[in-house]
């Protein structure tokens, strides 16, 4: 089975340029753990729900939370995202991506044309083909 036949295709993206805050409330907002982050229209980044976790800001300090909370929020994307993005393309097969998310323990994998994001494909996505796939061949 191809990434074309499983991938998300109306991936929900944000620019390099914005804030983490802003990326925390996509996050929420779209109810997904991943968001892939552009420069224009060129990958160059991923954030997500975990990046944000192990996210510490430059010398936070533990005593003053809410002052380490603004400057999370307003910390420069690029300092918390995950830059080295693992790619694949349309017609790469489940079983490669599969060997990504259990070799590097990642959780989605952005799927590219050339330069361009066509889609994002999530372990759970992967999970779900497998099943879908062997329910379908117990059924006949």
């Amino acid at each position: 089975m191809k990434l074309a036949e499983i991938m998300t295709r109306d991936v929900i993206t944000i620019q390099s340029s914005e804030p983490l805050g802003a990326a925390i409330q996509i996050l929420h907002d779209n109810d997904i753990r991943h968001l892939p982050v552009l420069k224009g229209e060129e990958l160059v980044g991923l954030i997500s729900d975990r990046d944000i976790r192990h996210y510490r800001p430059p010398d936070q300090m533990v005593d003053e939370n809410v002052m380490a909370t603004v400057e999370l929020l307003d910390t420069p994307l690029w300092q918390a995202m995950t830059s080295n993005v693992i790619t694949l393309t349309p017609g790469d097969t489940i079983d490669r991506a599969l060997d990504f998310f259990v070799d590097l323990r990642v959780g989605a994998i952005c799927v590219v044309a050339g330069p361009r994001l066509v889609g994002i494909v999530s372990y759970v996505d992967v999970l779900r083909a497998i099943r879908d796939q062997r329910r379908a061949n117990a059924a006949s």
